[in-house]
């Protein structure tokens, strides 16, 4: 399924976005970012999670719509509404779990950067880096130590080294 476009601002998509076949209810939504994330309840009674993509393309908002049995990429769900979700799909089960991963994986690398002090070897995607200092609230600086360049790295995807 493509991108639709053609709505003048971000809420007229985001109520387009939640307008549904009959039978189907919203029971809730959440926007994180440009991510609309729906609790919705199907005909049958099952509780399954819509995830819409949110962009702004020469001034027209559009969406790109799918259930979480697609296995969207986005990770970052509520999680009321992965608590509240009945569907089994296979794809839909692994999604909100990496979901669920993905705050345990923030959470851990945040508090490992908590601890760290310049000079400290930590691990980004499998690369050993040198931590320098803090750059905002989600970046550090460090050094990569395979090539001795300097860069910004996000906290989310560090490790112990």
């Amino acid at each position: 399924m493509g991108w639709s476009f053609g709505w003048s601002s971000k809420e007229s998509v985001v109520k387009a976005a939640l307008s549904l076949a009959t039978g189907y209810k919203v029971l809730d939504h959440s926007i994180r970012g440009n991510t609309l994330y729906s609790l919705i309840e199907t005909p049958t009674g099952e509780k399954t999670i819509g995830v819409s993509l949110l962009s702004c393309r020469g001034g027209e908002w559009g969406y790109k719509g799918m259930s979480e049995s697609c296995g969207p990429r986005v990770v970052d769900c509520p999680k009321k509404y992965l608590d509240a979700s009945t569907c089994q799909d296979a794809y839909a089960v692994e999604w909100r779990k990496a979901c669920r991963d993905a705050v345990e994986n923030k959470k851990a690398a945040a508090k490992l950067v908590e601890s760290l002090k310049a000079g400290d070897v930590v691990s980004h995607r499998g690369k050993l880096i040198t931590y320098v200092r803090h750059y905002s609230k989600s970046q550090i600086v460090a050094t990569d130590n395979a090539s001795g360049k300097m860069y910004r790295y996000p906290i989310k995807e560090l490790k112990a080294a």
